[in-house]
């Protein structure tokens, strides 16, 4: 398995002590695995066109519901993320790593009403905030959209309302 990443390396090297029956479906599922990304590869290198019938920003959960819903209806669609894969690794389910620890959140910094700068506690990765939440979708408000201030900051409004 020494052509795998190094996490999938690690991974199998731990695992192997349960026995062989594990390690034969560990590789399986390491396989899959594979397999589902060098599917997914091959869409990242499609040429970019001009122009677009609908350009979605965003890969979470309502950016990646709305392209897969206009997928199938024939339109050009272009998806914008910012955010890279999420490197898979045991830390992604610590919730120590994730939550406290701030691990996975981006290092971009946004101001608060003072000026000082702080970084909020966000995730930029393909798959939006889906990656590492707490497997809870709220619904938004009419305030979301505006101005708000938090515990750490403001967070500027939304270039559109919720109307």
């Amino acid at each position: 398995m020494t052509d795998r990443p190094p996490f999938m390396q690690r991974l199998a090297a731990r695992l192997a002590a349960e026995g062989p029956a594990y390690d034969r479906e560990l590789a399986l599922v390491l396989d899959e695995l594979a397999a589902e990304n060098d599917d997914f590869a091959k869409y990242l290198d499609k040429p970019l066109r001009d122009e677009y019938d609908v350009v979605v920003i965003g890969s979470g959960p309502g950016g990646g519901t709305l392209t897969y819903a206009l997928s199938a209806t024939g339109k050009s669609v272009l998806l914008v993320e910012r955010g890279d894969l999420l490197p898979q690794e045991p830390d992604n389910w610590n919730s120590t790593a994730v939550l406290e620890q701030q691990k996975y959140a981006n290092s971009e910094e946004w101001l608060d009403a003072t000026g000082t700068p702080y970084q909020p506690a966000m995730f930029y990765y393909v798959g939006g905030m889906t990656k590492l939440y707490a497997g809870t979708l709220l619904r938004m408000r009419t305030t979301d959209f505006e101005e708000r201030q938090h515990h750490d900051g403001i967070s500027p409004a939304w270039p559109v309302t919720y109307d």
